[in-house]
């Protein structure tokens, strides 16, 4: 199609391309409107007014500035002013319906002359199911990140350069740390004891290759320099080709539990120990109350029959 502003310039233009680009700028399913640097409109198509509820004839007696929200106006008047010094934009915005409601846009204004003034081209497309879809992924990201915060477990996911990219208050509480410090830093270099990181990072690399569910036990550190036992539980997030996207990873804190084994162990070898020496010291005793036995029998003097 050609620009509006040839169109309106040449002398030689047919009428059947005047009705060919009306009929187009009819049809189409974006909404167009031609207004004036005071924003008056000049044209608008019909999908415009019947996406607002307007009839054309409505519209044509209607300020554009009108149809925009109010606490979107002064960032309209800016748009204008660029758009006039010869610019065009694209950018997100709304109009208000005749019945009050918002409709989403997405805008492009274009400037354009005839007989030396200057217009504006507007069109909008109607971006209300994209904005549905976003609001909803919003408020499942909300959801999951309540969620996540409420766990009573550690909470981390890692991409493939190691990379922390979130974590949950139960983490943060335990290592001391803000969430700042952490997310979308390196998760071995802050959380790893330095002789653990190269094999854990070998771990890492093999989860990434085979992508299936994982039960490790590693130690972390906190931000004190306190060594934390985690079991980990973790699973790789894949995109819709399969291929690998992040790790994510359940941890339970099982620092007690392992000092309580530790602890257990310890005394277990102390009784066993003890145990030892006792069998010992019974052995010795018996062997000593042989000996013992034997002496006597050997220091015995049978008496010689009188002559």
């Amino acid at each position: 199609m050609k620009k509006i502003s040839t169109i309106a310039k040449s002398p030689k233009l047919k009428e059947e391309d005047l009705l060919m680009s009306r009929e187009i700028l009819e049809n189409i399913r974006d909404c167009v409107f031609i207004y004036e640097p005071n924003g008056k409109i000049i044209y608008v198509n019909k999908p415009a007014a019947k996406n607002r509820g307007y009839s054309v004839k409505e519209l044509l007696s209607i300020n554009i500035k009108k149809l925009y929200p109010a606490d979107q106006k002064t960032g309209l008047e800016q748009k204008i002013k660029k758009v006039l010094a010869g610019n065009t934009l694209t950018f997100e915005s709304a109009h208000i319906k005749k019945n009050g409601a918002i409709l989403p846009l997405e805008i492009i204004a274009h400037p354009f002359d005839i007989g030396g003034k200057r217009y504006i081209l507007s069109i909008g497309r109607d971006i209300s199911v994209r904005k549905a879809i976003e609001d909803e992924l919003k408020n499942q990201i909300r959801l999951n990140e309540l969620i996540i915060d409420s766990l009573p477990l550690f909470f981390v996911a890692i991409d493939q350069n190691l990379r922390l990219l979130a974590t949950n208050k139960k983490m943060l509480l335990a290592t001391g740390y803000k969430k700042n410090e952490v997310v979308n830093k390196d998760y071995l270099n802050i959380f790893i004891p330095v002789p653990e990181r190269d094999g854990l990072r070998q771990v890492f690399a093999q989860l990434i290759k085979e992508k299936s569910p994982t039960l490790s036990e590693n130690t972390i550190l906190a931000k004190s320099g306190q060594k934390i036992v985690v079991e980990w539980h973790g699973s790789s997030i894949l995109d819709s080709q399969n291929k690998f996207r992040y790790l994510i990873g359940l941890g339970v804190d099982i620092t007690a539990k392992k000092q309580s084994e530790q602890a257990a162990a310890k005394h277990l070898e102390e009784i066993e120990k003890l145990n030892r020496l006792m069998i010992d010291r019974e052995q010795r005793m018996i062997e000593l109350k042989q000996e013992n036995e034997r002496l006597k029998r050997n220091s015995i003097i049978t008496p010689k029959k009188a002559l």
